[in-house]
């Protein structure tokens, strides 16, 4: 049978919802800028190899 003082022990809350859509912008902020950085990254090695060829 289910205990439930002993689920309530385990219970975490949540988050408040401030301090969700914080992470989640800090979050989408960090994947644009790697993003970004993978992308400049591939220009230069275009750029690089049509230097070398």
């Amino acid at each position: 049978m289910l205990d439930f003082d002993r689920e309530l022990e385990k219970f975490k809350p949540m988050m408040d919802i401030e301090h969700i859509e914080e992470q989640l912008e800090n979050e989408t902020l960090e994947d644009m800028i790697d993003v970004l950085k993978s992308f400049g990254n591939s220009l230069n090695d275009t750029h690089s190899s049509r230097k070398e060829g």
